[in-house]
This record gives C-alpha cells, sequence and structure tokens, in this order.
C-alpha cells in the first residue's frame, strides 16, 4: 500500500513539474509573439514614412520644375538640373521600393513566425487540458486508493 502511494505522488510531483514548465513556456511564447507583432508594426510605420516623405519630395520637385520652367531665360539649365533631381529621386525610390519589399517579406515571414507559434501555443494548452484531465482522474484514483486502504 505505501508503495502504491509512494508512486502515486512521485507521478503526481513529475505532472505538477510539467505543468510548471508549461505555464512558463506557455508565457515565453506570449512573450515573443508580442515582441514580433511588434516589431513588425515598427517596420511598417517606418516604410509608410519613408514612401510619404518620398512622395513629398517628389511633389516638391514637380512643383518647382513647373515654376521654373515659367522663366523662359533659364528654362534649359534649370530643366536639365531638375531633371537630373528627378532622376535621382526615382533611383531612390526604386531603391526605397525594394526596401519596403524586404521589409514586406520580413513582416510576412515574422507574421508566419507568430501563427506558429500560436500553433504551438494551442498545441500546449490542449496538452495542459489532457494533463489537467489526468491530474483530476488519478487524484480520484488516490481517494479510491486510501478509502480502500482506510476500510
Amino acid at each position: 500500500g505505501e508503495d502504491i502511494m509512494k508512486s502515486v505522488e512521485r507521478r503526481k510531483e513529475e505532472v505538477e513539474e510539467r505543468e510548471r514548465a508549461f505555464v512558463e513556456e506557455e508565457s515565453r511564447a506570449k512573450e515573443e509573439m508580442k515582441r514580433i507583432k511588434a516589431e513588425a508594426e515598427k517596420a511598417r510605420d517606418i516604410a509608410r514614412e519613408e514612401i510619404k516623405k518620398l512622395r513629398e519630395e517628389e511633389d516638391r520637385i514637380m512643383g518647382e520644375r513647373f515654376e521654373w520652367e515659367g522663366r523662359r531665360g533659364e528654362v534649359g539649365r534649370v530643366v536639365e538640373v531638375e531633371r537630373e533631381e528627378v532622376e535621382g529621386l526615382r533611383v531612390e525610390r526604386e531603391a526605397l521600393a525594394v526596401e519596403v519589399k524586404t521589409l514586406s517579406d520580413d513582416i510576412e515571414r515574422k507574421r508566419k513566425k507568430c501563427k506558429d507559434g500560436e500553433r504551438v501555443l494551442h498545441a500546449l494548452v490542449e496538452e495542459k487540458d489532457a494533463r489537467e484531465k489526468e491530474n483530476r482522474e488519478m487524484r480520484r484514483k488516490m481517494e479510491e486508493g486510501r478509502a480502500l486502504l482506510e476500510a
């Protein structure tokens, strides 16, 4: 009878240790998901701000270009300078578009990592629920065993 109780007690301690480990892992997974989501949001905001600045600069240059084209004496020289500036901005915008694509890919990878984390978390929750059920069953059997030993 005492060996059974020791065995049951040892099993109970093992289950409780697994539960503690699960709770810690669940907490770590949640924190990692929060961090990844925050990083992805920050990357999106940076990309949006860069695109906005580039559009404003392009609008400014186009406005200046029209203004200068109205001044006949300097038209040739100014248009060429503006053309070079616009071309420089076009190249800069293309480079930024590549950067935005890279950031989007990074965000997508992080989103997938979040989804993978959520799946792991879901599986861990199911495992925890199963362990809790197993613990309830084990406690019930211990109580029955105790009742038999006392009877």
